[in-house]
C-alpha cells in the first residue's frame, strides 16, 4: 500500500527521527535494534495492518490517501478486481498523467504497467484515456 514502517511511526506516534533505532552500528547494539525493530513491526501491526479484512478496506483506504504513481497503480488494480471499472479507469488515467511528465524510462515502465493492465483486464486504451466516455 506503499505505507513504510517509519510512515507509520511518524504519522502515528508523531515521531521523527526514530530510524537509527533499527540501525545495528555496533555489535554490542544488536539485541537492542532488532528488539526496537521488532518491536515497531508488531506496533504496525495492532495500529495499521490488522483494520485491513480484505481487498475492499484497502481499495476504500487508497481512495482516502493522496496517492503517489505507485499507489495508484495498485487503487487502479484493486477497484479492477473489485468490478469498479469506472473507477479503475479514471486512476489509471490520473496515473498516465504524472508519469507522462516523467523521464522517458520511468515512462517507458509506465506503459509496460498500462499495456499489461489493459491486457489483463480487457480495457482499450482509449477507454483509459477518456474514461468519462
Amino acid at each position: 500500500m506503499g505505507v513504510s514502517l517509519s510512515d507509520l511511526k511518524h504519522t502515528e506516534l508523531g515521531l521523527v527521527n526514530f530510524e537509527n533505532e533499527w540501525s545495528i552500528l555496533r555489535s554490542d547494539n544488536a539485541q537492542e535494534a532488532v528488539q526496537a525493530l521488532s518491536s515497531d513491526v508488531l506496533f504496525a501491526e495492532e495500529n495499521f495492518f490488522n483494520k485491513f479484512r480484505g481487498i475492499n478496506d484497502v481499495v476504500e483506504y487508497l481512495e482516502c490517501t493522496q496517492c503517489d504513481q505507485f499507489q495508484l497503480r495498485q487503487l487502479a488494480v484493486g477497484q479492477a478486481l473489485t468490478g469498479r471499472e469506472e473507477a479503475a479507469l479514471m486512476t489509471l488515467g490520473e496515473y498516465f498523467e504524472i508519469v507522462k511528465k516523467e523521464p522517458p524510462l520511468v515512462t517507458d515502465q509506465a506503459r509496460l504497467f498500462i499495456t499489461s493492465f489493459s491486457e489483463y483486464f480487457g480495457i482499450e486504451e482509449g477507454d483509459w484515456k477518456n474514461p468519462l466516455h
